[in-house]
């Protein structure tokens, strides 16, 4: 059995229905560019999500769970 957990909801539109009939994985994160880069490194994947969504936080915490769920 295989299942799969899906919370698609960019700026707060639900996508999951979309995503499905289309079978298109989607992140949420197209503000963050460089993202496709077959040469990123996780630190430089954590520093752009960082910097795109989460530059005005102190704490690098939240930037990293969104990281750490790629």
């Amino acid at each position: 059995m295989k299942l799969f957990v899906l919370r698609i909801a960019p700026r707060r539109k639900d996508r999951t229905t979309e995503a499905l009939r289309d079978s298109d994985l989607i992140i949420g994160w197209s503000d963050a560019q460089g993202l496709l880069n077959e040469r990123l490194t996780r630190s430089t994947f954590h520093r752009i999500i960082h910097d795109t969504y989460y530059a005005h936080e102190r704490s690098r915490r939240a930037s990293g769970q969104g990281t750490g769920s790629m």
